[in-house]
């Protein structure tokens, strides 16, 4: 899918994941038979903060965070008490009138570092607490995984029928692969090889 359709307010609203796998809902209801093409190379693919997390499961993880990272999880994450039967913390948008004006967040450069810090966070934490399976895939599965998982792997119907393509690009002499084109986290590179 390559991000199409998702516009830039939805991604400042931290919406990306959920509207792309409502996109494979929708073209799997609507065509059936044929309803997904996946382009696969030699990147992992992105890895983005979940947009919600059961209040159970954050409040185990959260417990397994260190001071500093417990202090990003709450300016990000705030509960929704309606959502039943526990809550859900939200994740925050990092658009917002005052965020934009200052520019705060409000592009890919300034958010990444933030986001990074509170991935790595969150994959640690996963390891040494039992949180729901869904939850575990939110925090270490790349939106890739995701969807090739909901158009492939959990298609609703027997018969869909998917494309698939594999690129293959040789890895420079010089060491120098750029991170554009090639996995350069050690979880990406596990999760690729798996």
């Amino acid at each position: 899918d390559l991000r199409w359709g998702v516009s830039e307010e939805a991604s400042l609203d931290q919406r990306t994941v959920s509207i792309c796998l409502e996109e494979i809902r929708r073209c799997q209801a609507i065509s059936p038979a044929f309803s997904f093409i996946s382009f696969l190379g030699d990147r992992y693919g992105s890895r983005l903060l979940p947009e919600t997390l059961p209040a159970p499961d954050f409040d185990c993880l959260f417990s397994a965070l260190d001071p500093t990272e417990q202090v990003f999880m709450r300016t990000w994450y705030q509960i929704d008490h309606n959502a039943l039967p526990y809550g859900t913390y939200v994740l925050m948008p990092r658009g917002g009138p005052e965020a934009i004006a200052e520019g705060k967040y409000a592009t890919y450069n300034t958010w990444e570092p933030i986001q990074q810090v509170m991935l790595a966070a969150l994959t640690r934490a996963c390891q040494v607490t039992d949180v729901m399976p869904t939850t575990r895939t939110s925090i270490l599965s790349s939106v890739t995984e995701r969807e090739i998982e909901a158009g492939i792997l959990s298609a609703p119907h027997g018969n869909t029928v998917a494309l698939v393509y594999r690129r293959n690009i040789m890895r420079p002499n010089n060491g120098m692969a750029s991170p554009l084109y090639f996995e350069s986290t050690a979880l990406g590179c596990q999760r690729l090889e798996a």
